[in-house]
């Protein structure tokens, strides 16, 4: 699954769809979504239609890997002629997802996720660096030591989105009182602020691994001492 830069959400993964269940999202309306097999694009009901998709043999990922060499080619030649004569757009899984609760709410259906409407996201970035600069002006934390942090505290403030809330991971504070003393401050922040859903986590120390991909190298976090978590829902 790709990527995409949505102004609500920030960098995302992205649903790839058929241009008519697109303009249906872009529209606040929740359409019936069907796949294209082994690719798993998202189709409307009438492309689904038009390519007989129905009609021919549907496999997953696991299934097809048991199929011939022959039987994959002829499979995937089939596929990516539909493929190719597709318009897709991509959109934001978390804006999906929130026109996805809106219409459960209109038609009185049970959530099928847990949502965080009331969460600090992408487009309160602003908000976001005023509660790190508070935070900061408030409270010494120790310097990170991850790379490309530029020798940043060890503070790290993930803006929140419709299936997950806004994090803050606190790193080296592992006396008891100082970490009520951060809640403490958070919970000042946010008297003010509205969007209230919030995870704070303390851990012992940062544990980050590397891993070299040809010109790529991803920074993961590894295995963590989690001391203390304060969930706000």
């Amino acid at each position: 699954m790709g990527r995409i830069i949505c102004e609500d959400h920030g960098v995302q993964p992205f649903y790839e769809m058929c241009i008519h269940l697109f303009d249906a999202l872009e529209s606040g309306i929740w359409p019936e979504m069907k796949t294209l097999p082994i690719i798993d694009t998202y189709l409307c009901q009438s492309c689904f239609d038009e390519y007989r998709i129905e009609k021919r043999p549907i496999f997953s990922l696991e299934d097809f890997s048991t199929l011939s060499t022959d039987q994959q080619e002829k499979i995937e030649k089939q596929i990516t002629t539909i493929y190719d004569t597709l318009e897709l757009k991509g959109k934001c899984v978390e804006c999906v997802k929130a026109i996805q609760l809106q219409d459960t709410k209109n038609n009185n259906r049970p959530v099928p996720f847990q949502a965080f409407e009331n969460t600090l996201m992408h487009r309160e970035q602003a908000t976001i660096d005023q509660l790190g600069e508070w935070l900061r002006s408030q409270f010494r934390f120790q310097k990170s030591k991850y790379i490309l942090t530029n020798n940043d505290d060890a503070l790290f403030i993930k803006s929140g989105a419709m299936t997950y809330p806004l994090s803050i991971k606190i790193y080296y504070v592992i006396d008891a009182t100082e970490q009520m003393q951060i809640l403490s401050l958070i919970e000042q922040f946010f008297e003010t602020v509205p969007q209230k859903q919030r995870k704070v986590s303390f851990y012992e120390a940062e544990h980050w691994r590397y891993q070299q991909n040809g010109e790529i190298m991803r920074i993961l976090p590894g295995d963590e001492l989690l001391l203390l978590e304060k969930e706000v829902y």
